[in-house]
């Protein structure tokens, strides 16, 4: 019996060494076996994008990260990376979108996905400021339009919405100096020119009674008086010239405002995020 011990101990070892051998040839032909297929969401990816829909967007960013290190590799990457953005979009963070859909288009062969995206977060960026101060945003955002490719979905929209931009008319509505030497010649008038006549008619009774106001007291030999009322009066006129040349520049914006946006409306070019009927 113990003489048979050492063949029966190099037969177990035989053994082990042909199994091991044959376990790491199915690996080698079978390499996917269970491991994670880089072309399908993970549970991590899932789990995020259901934060997402709910509106959890900076919790889902967190979940979003966490599938990127867990899965350095996988195909989807570009997509969770997507994904990231949207969250900082629809959280309200534009600059942060806008940061990173930069990064993304800065490498070798980005995704053509991203320029849509970059020309929507630069439209809503520092959407509540007057457009004057959003134009250069404006205008790289509609550059980025321009390189969206008809191969994106709902391309044909961005298409039409960049060629009605085009052919807009950027001819300012009202003229600020027009407005500005109206009511130099005659308070109020070029409140009027602008339509807005309530300030007209204060513009002009505020300076026409401390002018009269002036006249009469430096008639009736006052210089204190007539100099008091002049001043107001003078204070008025001055006044009244800015208000035109300010309310021209004012309304001008306001009316380019409301193109843009009509515009965007007229082609449906908005971020809704987790919307069924959203283009993007």
């Amino acid at each position: 019996m113990l003489q048979s011990l050492p063949c029966l101990l190099l037969l177990v070892h035989l053994v082990t060494r042909i199994f091991l051998i044959c376990f790491g040839l199915t690996l080698g032909l079978f390499p996917a076996y269970g491991m994670v297929d880089s072309t399908q969401p993970t549970k991590t990816l899932s789990y995020a994008i259901s934060l997402y829909q709910q509106g959890e967007y900076f919790r889902a960013i967190t979940e979003f990260k966490r599938d990127l290190y867990q899965h350095p590799e996988s195909q989807l990457n570009w997509s969770t990376r997507l994904w990231i953005i949207k969250s900082y979009y629809a959280g309200g963070e534009t600059k942060q979108a806008i940061y990173h859909l930069e990064q993304e288009l800065q490498k070798p062969v980005p995704q053509p996905i991203f320029h849509l995206y970059l020309g929507l977060a630069l439209f809503d960026h520092h959407q509540p400021y007057p457009y004057s101060l959003r134009a250069a945003d404006i205008k790289r955002g509609v550059q980025a339009l321009e390189k969206v490719p008809p191969s994106v979905t709902n391309a044909r929209y961005i298409e039409d919405f960049v060629g009605d931009w085009k052919q807009r008319d950027t001819e300012p509505a009202y003229s600020p100096r027009l407005a500005g030497g109206l009511s130099a010649v005659l308070p109020g008038s070029g409140s009027a020119y602008l339509g807005r006549w309530r300030e007209a008619s204060y513009a002009f009774l505020f300076t026409t009674v401390f002018a009269a106001a002036a006249l009469q007291t430096r008639n009736a030999n006052q210089p204190g008086l007539a100099a008091l009322f002049g001043g107001f009066g003078l204070v008025f006129y001055g006044g009244n010239i800015y208000t035109a040349v300010n309310s021209a520049h004012k309304t001008n914006d306001q009316m380019q405002a409301k193109q843009f946006q009509r515009l965007r409306q007229k082609h449906g070019i908005f971020f809704l995020p987790h919307q069924p009927n959203s283009r993007f």
